[in-house]
């Protein structure tokens, strides 16, 4: 196919970066009524399970208060459904955790910030919440300190501007795309890559387009780097890590690695790369299911929902969100 200028191939990230800011920007945007996973709603599976591994880690580390905070919080479900968890395994176990969290929550959105400080105003939070607005794709440090107990994001890095390679033999091919996002390989040359990123070109089967998230990878490290000495980053996302995941023919995983939603593109994240890349600037790091997680973490009452798996609804398709939805956990080592 002959593709004139205005309709040449471009690279994702540049691709992503127009997209989707002119998504988040955009008046009217409703985008939790585009996305709904167990790990955005306040009544999910994956809420109720990070609260209470929170609470049992705030028990035995007894402090004043506790710092949280949330890179894209979006309209507050999430913040709204960990608090509300923290206050019942209060008065449960007759502890005072709930009420000494200071929470922020960082968005793009300075609308979407303040529609989640007042759905959480309204639900008695108010003073325990702050937001500041910010870009992960920018360079901008998210935070101004760094002594948070828990940091955490949900499917926000997949939508971060992305390279994209595979390779063809020895030949270094880069993923551009068209308006129709369709994938066009074309020559690159390996210096493109840095060694880390080369190695994992390498290692895959020739043929099979390979997400670099190189600014998801930034703003990782500069969400751990707002952790205190015993702080934790967790970052739930939908993209492969284990050798099953990549069980598909090269055609049907290069037209399914970039997708579209309501104008959005968001690319699957790299687990690889990104736990490898943070291993190497001296995290300790740890990838598992989100299923896994989730099911440590669930109590009696949830044992049904989880053996059920969860849900994740895309278009008419019905997919089972442990398939190929990812938790990091980050640490200082």
């Amino acid at each position: 196919m002959v593709l004139g200028m205005a309709d040449s191939p471009k690279p994702l990230s540049e691709c992503m970066r127009g997209r989707n800011s002119a998504y988040y920007k955009a008046g009217g945007t409703r985008i939790y009524e585009d996305f709904s996973t167990y790990a955005q709603s306040e009544e999910g599976l994956l809420t109720r399970a990070q609260a209470r591994e929170f609470h049992r880690w705030a028990q035995n580390r007894p402090k004043p208060y506790w710092r949280v905070a949330e890179a894209g919080g979006g309209e507050g479900a999430f913040a709204h459904g960990f608090l509300q968890e923290l206050k019942a395994l209060d008065g449960k176990s007759g502890t005072d955790i709930a009420g000494r969290i200071h929470y922020t929550l960082l968005d793009f959105s300075q609308p979407m910030l303040k529609k989640a400080k007042a759905r959480l105003e309204k639900e008695g939070f108010g003073s325990q919440i702050d937001t500041h607005e910010w870009d992960a794709s920018g360079d901008e440090p998210p935070l101004p300190f760094a002594s948070h107990d828990l940091v955490r994001c949900n499917e926000l890095l997949s939508d971060l501007p992305a390279q994209a390679y595979a390779r063809m033999g020895e030949q270094l091919m880069e993923a551009r795309y068209d308006e129709k996002m369709n994938p066009h390989l074309l020559p690159a040359e390996w210096q493109a890559l840095n060694d880390l990123e080369r190695k994992l070109v390498l290692a895959l089967p020739p043929k099979y387009i390979l997400p670099i998230n190189r600014a998801a990878l930034q703003a990782a490290l500069a969400l751990a780097a707002s952790l205190n000495a015993g702080g934790k980053l967790d970052v739930f996302d939908y993209g492969f890590y284990l050798a099953a995941d990549f069980d598909l023919p090269p055609q049907m995983w290069n037209d399914t690695i970039v997708r579209e939603f309501n104008g959005q593109w968001t690319a699957d994240l790299n687990f690889l790369y990104l736990s490898a890349a943070l291993a190497a600037e001296g995290w300790s790091t740890r990838v598992e299911p989100q299923e896994d997680y989730a099911k440590r973490w669930k109590g009696k009452e949830e044992g049904k929902r989880a053996e059920e798996g969860l849900d994740y609804e895309e278009e008419e398709d019905d997919i089972q969100e442990d398939d190929f939805f990812y938790h990091l956990r980050v640490q200082k080592q």
